[in-house]
């Protein structure tokens, strides 16, 4: 359970940037977390204004390949190192061009002319078995610094373990799988976006992140995972940075633990 504020999170800092939590149908929180990510850079940036209709969801579904995805029907994704490729090269339109329908069926889709199609200029998958952080004895920690910087950027897609005890989390529960269900497989992987960090009492690093089954699951619909769960997320970025960080970012997650104090102020330093 949360002891305290959390260090950082956009949810408090700039929550207008933020998408409201959504009930999903089929299994695409893969397409939510990564179109909201792009979504969330691009207005951070100035690129879109804050007020503007969002980006499509769907139109990143209709333009992932079907063979990436499970044979079950419902939408998820077998691996989601394949997914920047499909943004990069596609891009997203704004919504009103293509409503989310939820529909797995599309194979491909091409935006009108005249629609203006969004692209980043970077998305990559990292792992914390990269070969940058695989060499280092320190991996865990500086993976999870550069998770950290991300997040600060403008949030992070990632990946989470899905046990039986995730489904009973409550309020603001932390999820922390037990060494029972550890020594089992999961039951599926879980993307979703992460929008804050903290350290709890015993100063363990833990994220907050949305959720996509709804307002009444968890903290309004947002949940808390510890960082030993996480190895995987999306890191992301624009052709031209039009905004300065206004604050010194998290180079490490040393960083955070000895200096938790000077984090605290991250809240009252942006867009002053």
């Amino acid at each position: 359970m949360l002891s305290k504020e959390m260090h950082f999170s956009w949810r408090l800092v700039v929550p207008c940037l933020l998408r409201d939590i959504m009930t999903q149908g089929n299994d695409i929180c893969w397409a939510i977390a990564f179109v909201r990510q792009f979504e969330f850079l691009l207005k951070k940036n100035h690129r879109m204004d804050k007020d503007e209709d969002h980006l499509s969801v769907q139109y990143f579904i209709n333009n992932t390949p079907k063979q990436f995805m499970e044979k079950k029907g419902y939408g998820g994704i077998m691996d989601i190192t394949c997914l920047p490729s499909v943004l990069l090269d596609h891009g997203t339109v704004l919504e009103k061009h293509c409503p989310l329908s939820e529909t797995l069926q599309v194979t491909r889709f091409n935006a009108d002319e005249g629609v203006t199609v969004y692209k980043p200029s970077k998305v990559r998958v990292r792992s914390l078995y990269d070969k940058e952080f695989k060499d280092d004895v320190d991996r865990f920690h500086r993976f999870h610094g550069s998770l950290i910087h991300q997040i600060e950027v403008g949030c992070a897609t990632a990946r989470i373990p899905i046990y039986p005890s995730y489904y009973k989390l409550k309020g603001k529960e932390i999820y922390c799988p037990s060494k029972a269900e550890l020594k089992k497989d999961e039951l599926h992987g879980h993307i979703v976006l992460f929008t804050g960090y903290s350290c709890d009492e015993y100063n363990k690093v833990y994220y907050q992140f949305q959720e996509t089954a709804g307002t009444s699951v968890g903290d309004e619909g947002y949940h808390y995972v510890y960082a030993d769960f996480v190895e995987v997320y999306v890191e992301m970025a624009l052709t031209v940075l039009v905004i300065l960080l206004r604050w010194r970012l998290l180079f490490s997650y040393a960083d955070l633990l000895s200096d938790v104090s000077d984090r605290l102020l991250l809240t009252d330093m942006v867009y002053k």
